[in-house]
């Protein structure tokens, strides 16, 4: 290996412990705000250096064919330390308006896909509803109507039958009435 290779792959190094420290602390932030157990939370950190690790690795093979030197290892270092010392407040900072912007533009599509789409589509749902029951209300008034109409009509031959026949289809009518009836105070309520 050149010393141009060793001193390229030293600076990339550099540039990864001080790229560690950034994702470390959105790692870091990300893991605050789930809301699962413990081995959830594990398990996603497991993930973070797994991925971190496999980036480490390709940039070394990109840039000296995988070698790894004990120098690689403080120059990662050196760079996460230069990151806390120097940068790390603002980058949180950063980080903390990003998640706000992230949040924001979040909440501005859920209200929105909610005034577009939820909204209307309720607003047709209860009009269907409606439109629904004032139909069945009004067939309900209307057999109504010919039920006393047909009753009008055949009070004379009610008159001719029997008092026994009689108390018995009175009985029927009167119970065919009341089922009306409550059939169309429910639908009124």
């Amino acid at each position: 290996m050149t010393i141009e290779i060793q001193f390229a792959s030293f600076i990339t190094m550099g540039i990864v412990g001080f790229y560690l420290g950034c994702m470390f602390d959105t790692n870091e932030r990300i893991i605050q705000a789930i809301k699962g157990s413990r081995i959830v939370k594990g398990l996603c950190q497991l993930v973070f250096w797994l991925i971190q690790s496999m980036i480490i690795f390709y940039l070394l093979v990109k840039v000296n064919g995988g070698q790894v030197r004990l120098y690689f290892i403080i120059a990662i270092i050196f760079g996460y330390w230069l990151y806390f010392l120097r940068f790390r407040k603002v980058y949180q900072r950063i980080l903390v308006r990003i998640i706000q912007l992230i949040k924001a533009i979040l909440l501005f599509i859920k209200k929105t896909i909610t005034t577009i789409i939820i909204k209307p589509i309720k607003l047709l749902v209860l009009a269907f509803l409606t439109v629904i029951n004032l139909v069945i209300m009004m067939v309900l008034k209307i057999f109504s109507f010919l039920l006393i109409m047909i009753g009008w009509l055949f009070r004379p031959i009610l008159l001719i039958i029997p008092k026994n026949v009689r108390k018995y289809l009175v009985s029927l009518s009167k119970m065919c009435s009341k089922i009306i009836e409550r059939v169309l105070n429910r639908k009124q309520k």
